[in-house]
């Protein structure tokens, strides 16, 4: 699985904010709400929690889930996305309530694109934490390097 941070393209980019405000103020901010009653009104807002499989921790994860075609997708560019390669139980806090299931990483650049590309649809690339140049369309590959989706088994949305 490659970073982020190498497979930049000309056209395609992703932006985040620095990784201490987001360890530190903003994942636990979030975390905490996802699991109060405000959390039932952060419809797509999600709490992954899950341990590695190879080295055992226990990983507590605010993340975006999609909809698409009736199933929850995350996307990321984090090495933790690993951890779901040929899939892998976790738990799913959303909306106030959580759900058992398994989660599978999408390994193919043409799924991972498809799945990125109906997203782009309806939202602003920013929203995915990506920059994409004007009047630029990313190639399959291109996606591809730049996020990682993780499909939620059997996980509908509730909100």
């Amino acid at each position: 699985m490659k970073d982020a941070d190498v497979n930049a393209t000309a056209g395609v980019r992703s932006v985040h904010p620095p990784a201490w405000v987001m360890r530190r103020i903003v994942n636990p901010i979030v975390r905490t709400v996802a699991g109060s009653p405000v959390g039932r009104r952060m419809s797509g807002i999600v709490v992954l929690r899950f341990d590695g499989w190879r080295s055992g921790r226990h990983y507590t994860i605010p993340a975006v889930a999609h909809q698409i075609d009736g199933e929850m997708v995350v996307f990321t560019d984090a090495r933790w996305a690993a951890n779901f390669r040929g899939g892998r139980a976790l738990d799913v806090q959303q909306a106030g309530t959580r759900c058992s299931t398994t989660a599978r990483l999408v390994e193919d650049a043409p799924t991972t694109a498809g799945l990125l590309r109906r997203v782009l649809e309806t939202k602003k690339p920013s929203a995915l934490g990506l920059s994409i140049d004007g009047g630029y369309t990313p190639t399959d590959e291109e996606l591809f390097s730049a996020r990682h989706a993780i499909r939620l088994e059997h996980c509908a949305s509730r909100t």
